[in-house]
């Protein structure tokens, strides 16, 4: 009986593994490729899993300010589906990821998405031909840097590793308590600090140049406090045209019923996956 038992269970196993050889042997049939803007060349990825796409909308439950569990499980399942074996994914930009997330978006879920305005408004739209006129731009960015006095600074957009070391460090296993507008006013101040710090890879003084990226985030958030506000304006320019660029994939305009247009933009969260 024990051994008949075994001879069963060898069995399962072995109908187990060649059913996920199978599921393997799809996922290479079913890739796609992706335009890289900061390497400047596609690269070939896979599909969302069911388990995947469990995880990303998990994480609709997120923290009210930051999409932290969001950002993490992102880059992560970029890790996983990428099929270029010589491509280390830590070091894509943020730019480069709302590329994918895109393209993911409508290669494993679909190439449209709806907006419902309101009972008499659900507009359809292509993300495919969105994602064609952005990529027909041959779009590239650059890192720059910006001088006052004795100071400079060189911004660039973060990578993934930068993005992820970012979260962990300011935003992961945060509460918020917001209870009067001081609080609400204290966390806005501590996010817009927060955020040029991201971008700023180098800083200047006098000729001596200080590489942040050595630093945790939270000292780094202490160094960029103290410069003077000109030349973090500069830096502000740098992450608004980064933006600017993001939310041109993002943004749609609707024409509704009444002739009216509606300028809308989808949300970079795990609801652009929820079908």
């Amino acid at each position: 009986m024990l051994l008949l038992n075994n001879l069963m269970s060898l069995e399962t196993n072995n109908q187990l593994k060649n059913v996920l050889t199978l599921i393997e042997n799809l996922d290479s049939s079913t890739n796609f490729n992706v335009y890289i803007p900061s390497l400047q060349k596609e690269f070939k990825f896979k599909q969302l899993t069911t388990e995947q796409l469990k995880r990303l909308l998990k994480t609709i439950i997120d923290s009210p300010i930051y999409s932290t569990e969001f950002i993490l499980t992102f880059n992560s399942i970029i890790r996983e589906n990428c099929l270029a074996q010589d491509l280390d994914t830590g070091v894509l930009t943020v730019l480069d990821k709302h590329i994918i997330l895109f393209k993911m978006r409508i290669e494993s879920i679909s190439p449209e998405y709806t907006f419902e305005i309101d009972d008499q408004n659900k507009i359809t739209v292509s993300l495919t031909k969105k994602l064609s006129e952005l990529l027909n731009k041959q779009i590239k960015f650059d890192c720059e840097t910006f001088s006052n006095d004795d100071y400079s600074v060189t911004c660039n957009l973060p990578s993934l590793n930068i993005e992820n070391k970012f979260e962990e460090d300011l935003h992961q296993n945060t509460t918020f308590n917001i209870n009067s507008s001081k609080d609400l006013r204290d966390i806005i101040g501590e996010t817009f600090v927060n955020e040029v710090t991201k971008f700023i890879t180098t800083l200047t003084i006098k000729n001596t140049p200080i590489d942040l990226t050595a630093y945790d985030f939270k000292s780094r958030v202490k160094i960029i406090e103290k410069l003077p506000i000109s030349l973090i304006n500069n830096v502000i320019k740098y992450i608004e045209k980064y933006r600017a660029l993001v939310q041109l994939l993002f943004t749609f305009e609707l024409t509704m019923k009444d002739g009216s247009v509606l300028q809308q933009e989808i949300t970079q969260d795990s609801s652009f996956f929820n079908t």
